[in-house]
């Protein structure tokens, strides 16, 4: 028997031989692969000329829609609509992120406010000064305590504190009537509203009674050693409701800017107020209370304040710390910027609705009435106080008109005589010159922030015309 011997083939015993298919499945493949490639390309061809319907419910919204209706314009291709669509969708996906993490960290938080603009226009205001009304006007655990030395000094005659001061019944009577001007309940909030809230700590016992032991006389024994140092205790820090002080975009410890106020009210912050050691005679309980927050130098400051001079003189700046008096500037973008803390939760006498805090503006000579001009201020809320300066505009040819030859007086038949001020020094010699041409003539002025020189008495004059002057000139 004969056995033919064969090589191995190059792939191995244990390997298949692969075999190419037949050319016919090929085809076939090649037919559908290409099937399928014309069918992709007709229907891209049928989207890329694809136009959006003017009737098309879609297409009316988007076209009033700002930024979509880019992506349905008539002739616009179809990527560059997509385009279009993707840019808006992505702004507004950034703008909705924005929001909300702006949401997130103005109300969410307490210190931060948003973006609500308030304006409060106050004219003739070349000082103006800034006073801010606590949520409560004065500490809730000191309203609480006060009630409590009254009952047991009824009871027992007497009551010796924490701090070993020993309260009278009496003591405890006047203390009660002192505080009862706060949180009365015919001024606080729940009380003119009907509103039962023991957590305010309102008062209505001691409303009217016994009232001829009221006292205002800082000098007594019982206002200096008991009454007095108790409100201090009472009424709030200016540092514990207001922080992030800002004078001219200048950091400034708030300590400097707002002092204690004890107001009809209770507890206030008041700046650029002139202080009542410089503007009162006599002491009085207020001035007492607020007298430590004020350094020698800020008391110096203000006795030296000339609060009606020109606009256009000098100013001296302040020395060292010293913050006020602080005048604004017409023209300039400068001011006051804080933030109101509402964190105190120990609040007694709320007089306004919502966080209770209130702002007034006044002049600094004038005593701030909050009860009468006060502005609710809203929390969570950024608040602009738009004061308005004095603008004083001449026209240059009058102001540099030499002394020699100024106008005399005339009579109405002739040229009617126009003053407008550049300055008040300048005024002054205008004023006076035209008084010494017009004798036996008596001239009024009157004052404001657009003051009109009214009349003269005579038969050569019937009116002058628009002189605008400082308040308080006198010939």
């Amino acid at each position: 028997m004969e056995i033919e011997m064969r090589p191995i083939p190059p792939h191995g015993p244990d390997q298949e031989i692969v075999r190419s298919p037949p050319r016919g499945f090929q085809r076939m493949l090649l037919y559908i692969a290409n099937e399928q490639y014309e069918n992709v390309r007709n229907k891209w061809t049928r989207w890329m000329s694809w136009q959006p319907s003017p009737d098309s419910g879609l297409v009316q919204v988007f076209e009033k829609l700002p930024g979509f209706r880019q992506s349905v314009k008539p002739g616009l291709h179809p990527l560059m609509r997509a385009f279009w669509f993707i840019v808006v969708l992505l702004c507004c996906v950034i703008v909705y992120l924005i929001i909300k993490e702006g949401i997130k960290r103005t109300m969410g938080h307490p210190l931060v406010v948003s973006t609500e603009t308030e304006e409060v226009g106050i004219m003739d205001v070349d000082f103006p000064q800034v006073t801010v009304s606590h949520p409560g006007g004065i500490k809730l655990s000191s309203l609480k305590k006060s009630h409590r030395n009254f009952q047991l000094a009824t009871i027992l005659g007497s009551v010796k504190t924490e701090d070993g001061v020993l309260w009278s019944e009496d003591d405890t009577v006047g203390l009660q009537q002192v505080i009862d001007q706060v949180c009365s309940l015919k001024t606080t909030y729940p009380g003119l509203n009907n509103v039962d809230n023991g957590e305010n700590g309102n008062t209505g016992v001691f409303v009217n009674s016994r009232s001829y032991n009221l006292s205002d006389d800082p000098t007594t024994e019982i206002m200096t050693e008991k009454i007095i140092p108790f409100l201090k205790n009472a009424i709030y820090n200016c540092s514990d409701a207001i922080a992030g002080c800002f004078l001219n975009e200048i950091l400034v410890p708030c300590g400097l800017l707002f002092k204690k106020r004890f107001s009809e009210w209770g507890s206030t912050c008041m700046f650029n107020g002139i202080p009542g050691l410089v503007t009162r005679r006599f002491q009085t309980m207020q001035t007492v209370l607020s007298a430590a927050d004020y350094t020698p130098e800020e008391i110096e400051a203000w006795k030296m304040a000339k609060l009606d001079q020109d606009i256009g003189q000098e100013q001296l700046k302040p020395i060292g710390p010293i913050r006020t008096p602080w005048r604004q500037t017409s023209g300039k973008m400068s001011g006051l910027s804080f933030i109101i803390k509402n964190e105190i939760l120990e609040k007694a006498c709320v007089h306004g609705e919502g966080t209770g805090f209130i702002l007034t503006i006044a002049h600094p000579a004038d005593e701030p009435k909050i009860k009468r001009f006060g502005k609710s201020m809203p929390f969570g809320h950024e608040v602009f106080i738009s004061v308005n300066p004095i603008l004083l505009l001449a026209d240059g040819d009058i102001r540099e008109m030499p002394v020699e030859k100024q106008r005399k007086a005339r009579v109405v038949t002739q040229l009617v005589l126009h003053l407008n001020v550049f300055d008040f020094k300048f005024s002054i010699v205008q004023l006076r010159a035209i008084r010494g041409h017009c004798s036996n003539r008596k001239l009024e002025v009157f004052t404001g922030a657009n003051m009109v020189l009214q009349k003269a008495l005579g038969h050569d004059f019937d009116e002058f015309a628009g002189v605008y002057l400082w308040r308080g000139v006198e010939f």
